[in-house]
């Protein structure tokens, strides 16, 4: 009788742990439906707990989508903005201040593009824009600001060596 208690004890323990780790880690989806061969050719793609692919229509079910490769990092992470947050991409900044060219905005506009290029490859695409920026026009730099408003944290404005560059992350 004790045995029976404690073993119903253990099982409800074990139980509540489960139950515990699914809520905290979501439930996985179930695999991807087969396509008909009149209609839509191929199946779609599996889910996490079929780690596989889908139904297969007369191309075959897609691929899963837990077993391929991690996921790289990705390359807007969100920042709190303010007016004197030129530029919250960390990562991105660095990138800029070693593209720009000095008195060269075409050279550093290529740079950067490449470099960007380079850290994110495919995953995400940039609009990269620079200009000189001269102080013979207003006597001070900071006066030739370029001024800007954005809705998200996908951005980074620096001025480096008269040059001043942007890089926006675009998403289409």
């Amino acid at each position: 009788m004790t045995s029976r208690v404690v073993f119903c004890l253990v099982s409800l323990g074990m139980l509540i742990c489960l139950a515990s780790l699914i809520e905290g880690i979501g439930f996985p989806g179930g695999g991807g439906g087969g396509g008909g061969c009149g209609g839509g050719c191929g199946g779609g793609g599996g889910g996490c707990s079929s780690c596989g692919g889908g139904g297969g229509g007369c191309g075959g079910g897609g691929g899963g989508g837990c077993c391929g490769r991690r996921k790289r990092e990705t390359a807007v992470q969100p920042h709190y903005k303010a007016d004197d947050t030129p530029c919250p991409q960390v990562a991105w900044k660095q990138l800029l201040e070693d593209g720009i060219n000095e008195n060269d905005a075409i050279a550093s506009v290529n740079s950067i593009q490449t470099a960007l290029f380079r850290r994110y490859e495919t995953e995400q695409k940039f609009l990269v824009v620079c200009a000189t920026a001269d102080e013979a026009k207003a006597g001070d730099a900071t006066a030739n600001k370029v001024h800007f408003s954005s809705s998200g944290d996908g951005y980074c404005n620096v001025v480096k060596k008269n040059i001043w560059c942007q890089a926006v992350a675009l998403s289409a």
